[in-house]
């Protein structure tokens, strides 16, 4: 049986979550050993076992933790595209604001690919990971699909392949940017992710 969580063992868990992206973005997920998380968060190794079966089980929270902040910041975007401003006006700006939103430290984009990678690698996380994403995917379809409806615009290929082009169009720039030592949000990502999304649109 799942232990509750009270206001304190969910601080404790996203410090430990905090921790585990520092480290994670800095060593990979397989050098990333649970002393040194629990170091970073300034607790012992029963305090995370007390929260977390296993290292596994913390890559699930920090995915989670990071799909959510991914999540506010569609949200966040999408209500506030400016109806005054153009079609082409109206989509760079929400997707800036849903780049520099959605976590712009370097951490946020390596610890994404390093867990991604780590699910291919690892059978006892794929599964997790192809839940969480089937789990994500519908809200951010439906975001997607209320923000263009809005602006009285709809898809030209189905949601579920715009939102896969997107996604591997956001990840691949902005580990190209930290690549070439620019930040995530710089206006070369903002561009191209605009672009996509441009292409993938007429007037409904």
């Amino acid at each position: 049986m799942s232990m509750p969580t009270t206001a304190r063992r969910a601080a404790t868990r996203e410090r430990l979550v905090g921790a585990a992206i520092e480290v994670i973005a800095r060593k990979g997920v397989l050098a990333a050993s649970v002393e040194e998380i629990c170091e970073a968060a300034d607790f012992t190794r029963g305090a995370f076992y007390s929260n977390f079966a296993s290292k596994d089980d913390l890559c699930v929270a920090v995915l989670e933790w990071l799909g959510q902040r991914y999540l506010a910041a569609a949200r966040n975007a999408i209500a506030r595209m400016d109806p005054t401003l153009d079609v082409d006006e109206r989509i760079t700006r929400a997707v800036q604001l849903f780049i520099t939103t959605s976590g712009t430290k370097p951490e946020s984009a390596l610890v994404m690919s390093e867990l991604r990678l780590h699910a291919a690698r690892e059978p006892a996380l794929r599964d997790a990971f192809a839940a969480y994403e089937s789990s994500v995917t519908p809200m951010f379809g439906e975001l997607i699909g209320e923000g263009l409806r809005t602006a009285g615009l709809r898809l030209t290929i189905p949601m579920d392949q715009a939102l896969s082009l997107l996604h591997a169009v956001h990840d691949q720039t902005t580990l190209d940017q930290l690549v070439h030592d620019a930040s995530p949000d710089s206006p070369q990502a903002t561009e191209l992710l605009s672009l996509v999304l441009r292409a993938m649109i007429t007037a409904d």
